[in-house]
This record gives C-alpha cells, structure tokens and sequence, in this order.
C-alpha cells in the first residue's frame, strides 16, 4: 500500500502554522485558568479544614449536625479531594458558626 501525500503551498503552511499559534493559545489560557480556579478550591478547602480543626468538633459530631460525612472531611484533610463541593464547604461553615459571602478584596476595581 502506498500512502497520498497532499502538498502545501507556502501560504497553507503559513495559515496552518498561525491556526496553530492561535489554538495553542487559547488551550494555554483556559489551562491558566483551570489552574486558578482549582487553586481557589483548594484554598477554600483549606481554610475550612482549619476552621474545622480549630472548633474542636469531630467529624462524626459535624455529620450528626448535617454536615459531610466523617469519610468527606478526612478526604478533604488528607488532599484527596481537589473541588469540594460548595454546598458541602458551606453546611459546614455555617455548623461552625460562619457563611460564605462576597467582599472586597484587597485591590477593587477603581470606577
């Protein structure tokens, strides 16, 4: 069996090399944000983690209260679980006696 070759002109090698760079930077970009998004999570999880830690309860009490299971925070504790859910994040925060909400940040946008 042989194999059919197609060849390019230079302006097809051009438009497919720029198609390329553009697909390349678009994929680098979503990645750059996949990556931010998964930080924030993680950064998230943690700080309830603390607020865990720091309120002396135990996992099976926070369940008994209607928080995750004791298997859902040691998996959080342990890193074994990336993107908590949020509403799981905020049944506990509100057991420990705190909520989720939007506020400034350090650098707000100047109108």
């Amino acid at each position: 069996m042989s194999t059919a070759h197609v060849i390019l002109t230079a302006d097809e090698v051009k438009a497919r090399l720029k198609a390329h760079r553009t697909k390349s930077a678009i994929e680098k970009r979503e990645f750059e944000r996949a990556q931010a998004v998964l930080e924030n999570y993680q950064d998230l999880r943690d700080d309830v983690m603390s607020l865990v830690k720091n309120s002396r309860l135990s996992y099976e009490e926070i369940h008994n209260r209607c928080g995750p299971t004791p298997t859902t925070l040691a998996k959080w504790r342990d890193h074994e679980i990336d993107q908590p859910r949020l509403s799981k994040l905020q049944s506990t925060l509100r057991i420990l006696g705190y909520d989720l909400g939007v506020v400034p940040g350090r650098r707000a946008l100047q109108r």
